[in-house]
């Protein structure tokens, strides 16, 4: 159709727009905008396009779901799923489709050993260490032919004024002669410009690529799309990309495409005020990765800010914003000079100088200035240019240690800002070691089994048999240094005596964990015929000439409750009375994570009811919880039992009793005397006086 242009990639081209767009793609993810994206349709069996992306809601399957493994095969050497985040981020788990074409398995799973939190599920309620079970697998199918991107052309936020005429596109991949992508705008305010033959203006509008176009192709979609007058407000622009035409019948063309094979993908753009190009700059720490932007599943680790100083780098992300807070368009930046005395600047973005396959990047010593590529220079090797979001990598010059305090200066047609000052700290070799003691007790007795060492290696990760002290390290300046990757560990109990790897075996940390730091590994083996001794143990850690002494604790069985309830005297409708159990072993230290409390209620369906059916939970800190809600009145009996332990209150309620009617009052007359003619005693409970009494019977005659 004259009026819509089509840009049709060679495959090589191609692939590095698709590698682009990756890019892009994961600079957009963030924490943050994981609730925003869809959810994932046809569950449990997925379709995605490449680059769509969609979210599993964990806390609609298993509150106790935290992470996620992939059986990810390969095709054409790319990968078929990319996983934004393979550990569950506030009960959401991020998939999003990669280039190659095929099918990937994903499925959600209960708390492992490489969880970052092992301690409450994303809802903050305790976990059941105890359960491996899966909880969900999903089939992912990743669709040959998508459309793999939408946007508003040169613009990042897509809120666009009112008036002028836009360029929306649409990348179609797998594209062939014989597809058709139709536009549609809402019929309320916007239209699409015709041109040529076609000047009238319409809300939808079609087009085939050109005669020729390869079936692997990459083909993107230009439509003029008219706001002039259209009212404030959002706009969803439907894109449809058919790929044997919109007016193809029967089950299968005669190129053996099945008929109906058609993907849709909408655009959202607000018509509004788009902001003045550039009036704010913000710089922060990016994610630990080599390749910027970020487009690798496992590089979701936040930079610390410290590193090495004789081989680390540290990478920075600067970020440009319009006058309404929203994403600078790329026409409003045109240069970035970094500053960073004491600091080399690396860049993924080309200079222009080099070739193709070996271009020049950006960088210098202590400041570097990145530029806008010039796009109409077909000699220039122009892969990364200046742009809403530019990633940099400072390390220290020289390989000393010290602090780079680094800032950025971004400008462009419409002005200039400067960024936020942002302290690098790179140390040098560790002069002191620090083991922190350990926040949880190991039990004395591993709830794997009698024999661990089997029994650990195919599920070691119940938390409550193993214990983690983070390991820290600092160098001759204080600064945060990296700890050795080899120590000495001695452990000894609480009698001195010091213990094998048979009693408790040790893992000093060789790299970080999932969170970024390090942790020596305790794993007890305590068997029911030969526990560990409950009490405060001592760990020893030499390394060279450093040296380091932390503390941890080897809780028993539980041999001691005590119960608090938090009103015991209900008398409100549907009230609630929360019991508290705090469970000690023999020796007074708080029992193991995961120590199973029953509590109970006396009278307990006509007084009070536990919410939990069972009525049985589980030890957090040594301390366990139950609610029951009162139901009538009366008196009931709360009690808490563990192990050999066990403890009680009294709960009164007066819900829904009926008050006794009031007795009326007494009053003094002659009835309150026992005999009228001989001696007589006064029966009623109100007092009276002789004279009050007198006055009574002086008219039967009496006399005083």
């Amino acid at each position: 159709m004259i009026g819509i242009l089509a840009r049709t990639r060679t495959n090589a081209v191609a692939l590095a727009v698709l590698a682009a767009l990756v890019g892009a793609l994961f600079v957009s993810l963030g924490p943050a905008s994981a609730a925003a994206l869809g959810p994932c349709a046809a569950n449990p069996d997925i379709t995605l396009g490449f680059g769509d992306t969609c979210t599993i809601k964990v806390t609609d399957l298993d509150k106790m779901a935290n992470a996620a493994s992939i059986d990810n095969p390969t095709a054409d050497d790319a990968e078929v799923l990319v996983v934004a985040n393979a550990v569950v981020a506030e009960g959401e788990l991020t998939i999003t489709a990669g280039e190659a074409t095929g099918t990937a398995t994903v499925t959600i799973t209960k708390p492992d050993a490489d969880t970052t939190d092992g301690e409450t599920n994303v809802d903050g309620t305790a976990r059941d260490e105890s359960s491996t079970d899966d909880v969900a697998t999903y089939t992912v199918n990743v669709a040959a032919f998508a459309i793999t991107k939408v946007a508003v052309e040169g613009d990042e936020d897509n809120v666009v004024p009112a008036g002028p005429v836009i360029t929306v596109t649409a990348t179609v991949r797998s594209a062939e002669s014989g597809n058709q992508v139709m536009l549609t705008v809402p019929t309320t305010g916007l239209s699409i410009q015709g041109s040529g033959t076609a000047p009238g203006a319409g809300t939808t509008q079609s087009q085939t690529p050109p005669t020729g176009t390869p079936s692997t192709g990459t083909v993107t979609y230009e439509f003029m799309v008219n706001t002039a007058g259209a009212p404030v407000g959002p706009y969803t622009l439907t894109f449809t990309a058919d790929r044997d035409g919109f007016a193809s019948t029967g089950d299968n063309d005669p190129g053996g495409i099945a008929d109906g094979e058609r993907v849709t993908k909408e655009l959202e753009i607000t018509v509004g005020d788009p902001g003045t190009g550039l009036s704010s700059a913000t710089l922060s720490l990016g994610n630990k990765v080599n390749d910027l932007p970020y487009t690798d599943k496992d590089e979701t680790v936040p930079e610390s800010g410290t590193a090495t100083a004789s081989d680390g780098m540290i990478n920075l992300v600067i970020q440009a914003f319009d006058s309404n807070g929203g994403k600078s368009n790329p026409s409003a930046i045109n240069q970035i000079i970094v500053i960073a005395p004491g600091g080399d600047i690396t860049s993924n973005h080309n200079t222009g100088a080099g070739t193709a396959e070996a271009p020049a990047k950006a960088g210098g010593s202590s400041s570097a200035t990145l530029n806008e590529q010039d796009a109409s220079d077909t000699e220039a090797a122009v892969v990364g240019d200046v742009g809403q979001r530019t990633g940099i990598t400072v390390s220290k010059t020289g390989g000393k240690p010290g602090s780079v305090t680094v800032y950025a200066i971004v400008s462009g047609p419409g002005g200039a800002a400067r960024t936020e000052e942002v302290t690098l700290t790179f140390s040098g070799p560790a002069t002191s070691l620090m083991v922190a003691d350990a926040n949880e007790a190991l039990r004395s007795v591993n709830e794997l089994g009698d024999n661990p060492e089997t029994d650990a290696v195919e599920d070691d990760h119940v938390i409550q048999d193993m214990v983690k002290l983070l390991v820290t390290a600092e160098d001759a300046g204080g600064n945060s240094a990296t700890p050795p990757t080899g120590a000495s560990v001695v452990i000894t109990d609480p009698d001195g005596k010091r213990l094998g790897d048979e009693r408790i075996a040790d893992a000093w940390p060789t790299g970080p964990a999932a969170d970024g730091k390090r942790y020596l590994v305790l794993t007890g083996k305590g068997s029911s015929s030969a526990a560990l001794k409950a009490g405060e143990y001592t760990v020893k850690v030499t390394s060279g000439k450093l040296e380091a002494t932390a503390m941890f604790s080897v809780a028993g069985a539980a041999g001691n409750v005590a119960l608090m309830v938090d009103n015991d005297a209900p008398s409100g409708d549907d009230e609630f009375v929360t019991a508290t159990a705090t469970v000690t072993d023999a020796t007074g230290n708080h029992v193991a994570d995961g120590t199973s409390v029953t509590f109970t209620a006396s009278g307990n369906s006509q007084i009070l009811f536990n919410t939990d059916s069972d009525g049985m939970t589980t030890t957090k800190n040594g301390v366990a919880k139950a609610t029951f809600v009162v139901v009538g009145p009366g008196r009931a009996v709360v009690s808490a039992i563990a192990g050999s332990g066990r403890d009680a209150e009294a709960v009164v309620s007066t819900v829904g009793a009926v008050e006794p009617e009031a007795m009326p009052e007494e009053e003094a007359s002659v009835s309150c005397l026992s005999n009228l003619n001989a001696f007589s005693t006064w029966t009623c409970g109100v007092d009276s006086s002789a004279s009050e009494v007198f006055a009574m019977l002086e008219g039967r005659g009496v006399t005083a």
